[in-house]
């Protein structure tokens, strides 16, 4: 047997009940599928039980898991602060701009409303009820919610990246 694999077997043995469980059931991505395998027959050699990654009944998360869980809702966060800013933005332009519309038709009935955020890029109306896109002011909307959503997006993953700091542990190929 490799020395490394015999170091990475005596590592495991020497861990503790609640690290190993951890280590399986909470921290399994950070780790190589031999130190995994390897937790499981000591777990199994123990005779630990666990009802796996959701615990049986209402018993809380143990320490260990319950840190790995807020770790992963911080990167998941980190990493899609930008696309929610993006699309949180965006729908607030369609927002305002179905907001005007609605508001636009309910003006007179006889005669023409302008609609659209934040330039007229809809105008309806007058006796044959027609229906006309405005298309500068339409471009122009698509634009700005488009700059205004990217700038949003940016300071959103920037504000995001001050506050949770990377702090998370790679581990290298070599530790268990």
């Amino acid at each position: 047997m490799n020395a490394s694999l015999q170091e990475l077997m005596q590592r495991i043995s020497e861990m503790r009940d609640d690290e190993l469980l951890a280590m399986v059931h909470s921290d399994h991505p950070q780790y190589r599928l031999e130190a995994l395998v390897y937790a499981k027959a000591e777990i199994d050699r123990r005779g630990l039980t666990c009802g796996g990654p959701i615990m049986a009944g209402n018993a809380p998360m143990p320490p260990a898991s319950m840190t790995a869980f807020c770790h992963r809702l911080a990167q998941a966060i980190r990493k899609g602060a930008f696309h929610l800013g993006f699309v949180i933005t965006l729908l607030s332009f369609s927002w305002l701009d179905y907001r005007s519309r609605l508001i636009a038709k309910t003006a007179f009935d006889d005669g023409f409303t302008y609609s659209g955020f934040p330039f007229e890029n809809h105008m309806s109306g007058g006796f044959g009820g027609a229906s006309v896109v405005l298309w500068p002011g339409f471009i122009a909307d698509v634009a700005i919610a488009i700059f205004a959503s990217v700038c949003v997006g940016w300071v959103l993953m920037r504000v995001v990246r001050l506050v949770i700091p990377n702090s998370f542990k790679t581990r290298s190929a070599g530790s268990p």
